[in-house]
């Protein structure tokens, strides 16, 4: 398999919201992106999800956190993808061609480095700039050794991603793509066993931690790491 865009997504008890989101991702993705599936063999609904996903291409294995999942695809399984994306199971993609739309501004404003992301309808943007369900370049991807700092579990994450593509001057919200994303924080989901693990007091403290950590540690070295790389391919920060 080799797309030009791989978009991961990590599902867990969710089989209705996973077929919403790739109806929506089937209408709108172009020819050139493809969608991989991860789903835990102990998954209590794992009978479900198989006759949602049926041909599609998917892995079906021991539980790993989403962190561990986009770093297993984007790092070991599919190394070599030009352009890589996230997207949670309570998305829906409302924009036709919209890979091509975040695609075309990472290689026309950022020479083809960077992260870009639509609007997920949320409107946190101008208050955190969370980027969602965002489409980053391989060349991140491979020089910093990750799709997300390994330590990450979910909590966290947009925060890191931010911090990414401010440092390399490469973080693109684009407002006309929407993927539009149905969170119970603005009532447009009812607060399911997921939600209730990713925002409980110990996974939230675990990924304020974990950010902390990065940023104190590792971010300045991580940013350098890229910089260096992006001037070896000729690109100005």
């Amino acid at each position: 398999m080799k797309p030009k865009l791989l978009v991961m997504c990590s599902t867990k008890r969710r089989p209705k919201q996973l077929e919403r989101m790739l109806k929506s991702f089937d209408k709108t993705k172009s020819k050139e992106t493809e969608i991989i599936i991860y789903v835990s063999e102990e998954d209590p609904k794992l009978g479900e999800y198989k006759k949602v996903l049926g041909g599609r291409n998917h892995i079906i294995d021991r539980e790993r956190n989403m962190v561990e999942v986009l770093n297993y695809f984007s790092c070991e399984l599919y190394p070599y993808i030009e352009y890589y994306a996230e997207v949670n199971d309570d998305h829906i993609y409302r924009t036709k061609g919209w890979d091509k739309k975040l695609i075309k501004v990472i290689e026309e404003k950022g020479n083809g480095w960077g992260i870009a992301c639509g609007d997920n309808l949320v409107g946190d943007w101008e208050q955190c700039q969370h980027p969602s369900a965002s489409v980053i370049s391989g060349n991140i991807v491979r020089t910093l050794g990750y799709f997300v700092y390994q330590k990450f579990m979910h909590y966290g994450c947009d925060d890191h991603q931010r911090d990414i593509g401010l440092g390399i001057n490469r973080l693109f919200h684009v407002t006309e793509v929407i993927i539009e994303h149905k969170h119970p924080f603005v009532d447009k989901a009812e607060e399911d066993e997921n939600y209730k693990w990713v925002y409980s007091p110990g996974q939230t403290a675990y990924g304020v931690k974990i950010y902390e950590e990065w940023k104190a540690n590792q971010a300045e070295s991580d940013i350098n790491k890229l910089k260096t790389a992006m001037a070896e391919d000729g690109v100005q920060v």
